[in-house]
This record gives structure tokens, C-alpha cells and sequence, in this order.
């Protein structure tokens, strides 16, 4: 893609598993990745020998000041998400940043008195299925009639299976098990794939009552479960984790309706959901596809070539993080009720 009469150039960060996806996705769209990111050396080597990227920095704030890309892509551990967009916000640079939009609540403090940021995009990828617009279009349609009920949940197993990788030898893995790197473990990583969801098909969440387990092997937060009352006065229940065994990958979520239901899996299928119709003659379970939506990606390059309107990312991603931190408050509480914060606040650290 041009820019003037330039390709767009992009900036990096992270050269890991999603690091290497976004180069993937990005390249295929035209753009020019110039310059990477990542605090080790080896690792820095190897991805940009493999890929013939000249501009090579250790540290983020470098390549930020030095590299003179047009925007930047964050795939770090979650302690880095909010540092490298701050950084980002001061040098005037749009921002693709993986989840949570930040490592804990009260580090959100300082955006408070922000300036008004560059366009930001918090990467909640589940967005992307056909199955997801399919629920959602069913919802808002009315098709299932008034919502009364709904469950989610977001499935692993890899801390038994290792099907993603060996977390005890593997970096790209090992970093989500250590509080230092991602101190809301499965509740930043998991949970908030399944907040976004609930918030964007169904309505915001106004409490949250959670458990959360550690199961010791690391230390990391590694399965949690939530009941919910939405502001729309609807209950809910979730769950997330890495320690369903054979469960590999499994994003799912089903609503019941007084007219009908939906279930959706990811991971079975990401283009249809199964749908029941109360009022039908003969009620059955049937196979109904979505659109294809516009994927996060397509729409952070549309706006960083001009093309595409500026994304609530920003927004979405403080309201995420307070869903998260609503979970761990409750967790420290015993599993009480909690409401969801408005915003970022001071608050004690998590145990």
C-alpha cells in the first residue's frame, strides 16, 4: 500500500509467535516492515535475517524515536502493552496492540490526563469469525426474542498437553505463566478475548462474582469462573483457562432466548453457528453461516492509509481492562459480588 508515493512503513515490536503473524498479514496488505523489536538478541537476529528487515533495536523507545515508520504493531507480554503505546501516543503513531490493553487497571492511570491519543486498535481477533457476526446479527435482529440467559468460555489445555509448545523450555510461552510479564494471567489473556465479546453481542457487564485457580506448577492464575449481571439486567456465567484437558483451542458462547438460541465454537467452526427457533413447526437445531467481517487487521490498515475512520480503541481497551480487574478484585474478595469500575483508580495490588 502507498503512502504518497511510498509504501507504508511499519514498526514491530515483539518477534514471537504473533509478531510473526502480524508480519505475515501485513506484508500480504503491501506494507513494508522496516524495523523490529525485541529484547533479545538472538531472537531479533534470527526473525529479521529470515524476513531481510535492516532495522534491528533491543529496545522499543529506540525504535520508536529512530526508525521513522508510519505506525507500529505491539505483539510484547501484556507488562509491555500500555508502556509501548504511551510511547507511541508521544511520538504521534498510530498502534495495533495485542490484549489486555494493559497489564493491571491502575497502571491506566496516567491516561486519564492523556492528551487526545493517534489512532489505537486493541487486537480482539475473535471478532474476525463469521461466526461472531452471525450471533450478532441474530441478537440484534431479535430473531432469539429477549435474551434471558447466556455462558462462555474460552478453553485450553496446553499447561497439560503443551499443543501450542513446550511452556517450560519456550519463551513465547513461558512468559505468560510469570506474573513479572503477565500478572493477571488467564483472566488478561483468555478472559479478555471473552469480555469483548460479551460486551460487543449482548451488553456491558455491571457485576462480576469470580473464582479464580492456581494450580502451582508456575506462578501464574491459570483458570477462572465468573457469574455476570449485565446493566441490561441479563445473567451470565464464564469461564477460561489452560487446564481443560482436551480442549485445545475452544472459544465458544451460547444465548437462550424466550424466541430461540445460539451456540457458537470457534474452534469447531468459524464461519456458522447452530441455531434453534422456538416458533418453527418443527423446531430443530439448523447450521446458519455469517458474513465475513472486516478483520482487525484490514481496518488498522485502512486507517493508518487513510482510508478507514479512527477506531474507539482507546475506549474499548479501558473498559476491557476494568472487566478484568472487576474479576480479580472479586477473586481477592472471596468471589463477592463486585461492580465493574467506570475507570482507571488506585487500587491495593492483587495476591
Amino acid at each position: 500500500m502507498q503512502a504518497g508515493n511510498r509504501k507504508l512503513k511499519i514498526g514491530l515490536i515483539g518477534c514471537g509467535f504473533m509478531g510473526s503473524h502480524y508480519h505475515r498479514v501485513f506484508s500480504a496488505y503491501g506494507c513494508d516492515v522496516t524495523a523490529c523489536c525485541d529484547p533479545t538478541p538472538s531472537k531479533l537476529s534470527l526473525f529479521a535475517d529470515e524476513r531481510n528487515i535492516s532495522q534491528r533495536f533491543t529496545d522499543y523507545r529506540k525504535l520508536i524515536a529512530f526508525a521513522g515508520v508510519d505506525a507500529l504493531i505491539s505483539a510484547t507480554p501484556d507488562i509491555l502493552h500500555l508502556p509501548v503505546i504511551l510511547e507511541a501516543f508521544k511520538a504521534g503513531l498510530p498502534v495495533m496492540t495485542e490484549k489486555p490493553f494493559a497489564a493491571s487497571l491502575e497502571e491506566c492511570l496516567v491516561l486519564n490526563t492523556a492528551p487526545q491519543p493517534p489512532p489505537l486498535m486493541v487486537n480482539f481477533s475473535k471478532r474476525n469469525a463469521p461466526a461472531f457476526a452471525a450471533v450478532a446479527e441474530l441478537v440484534q435482529s431479535g430473531r432469539l426474542g429477549e435474551v434471558l440467559h447466556f455462558a462462555a468460555g474460552y478453553d485450553q489445555d496446553w499447561l497439560f498437553s503443551k499443543a501450542f509448545g513446550d511452556w517450560e523450555r519456550e519463551s513465547s510461552w513461558a512468559w505468560r505463566l510469570d506474573r513479572s510479564h503477565a500478572p493477571a494471567g488467564a483472566v488478561g489473556d483468555l478472559g479478555s478475548h471473552i469480555f469483548d465479546m460479551v460486551e460487543h453481542l449482548i451488553g456491558r457487564v455491571k457485576s462480576v462474582g469470580a473464582r479464580v485457580l492456581c494450580t502451582g506448577m508456575h506462578d501464574s492464575i491459570d483458570f477462572f469462573q465468573a457469574s455476570l449481571e449485565l446493566e441490561n439486567g441479563i445473567p451470565g456465567s464464564i469461564r477460561a483457562g489452560r487446564i481443560t484437558s482436551g480442549e485445545r483451542d475452544r472459544f465458544w458462547l451460547e444465548v437462550f432466548g424466550s424466541r430461540g438460541s445460539v451456540k457458537m465454537d470457534l474452534e469447531a467452526d468459524r464461519d456458522h453457528v447452530m441455531y434453534y427457533d422456538n416458533e418453527d413447526g418443527r423446531p430443530e437445531w439448523v447450521r446458519l453461516a455469517g458474513e465475513k467481517p472486516v478483520s482487525t487487521y484490514r481496518r488498522f490498515f485502512s486507517i493508518i492509509s487513510g482510508a478507514g475512520e479512527n477506531p474507539s480503541g482507546l475506549e474499548e481497551g479501558l473498559r476491557n481492562q476494568c472487566c478484568i480487574e472487576a474479576v480479580l478484585r472479586s477473586a481477592d474478595n472471596g468471589g463477592g459480588i463486585t461492580l465493574v469500575p467506570e475507570t482507571a483508580e488506585r487500587s491495593g495490588a492483587h495476591e
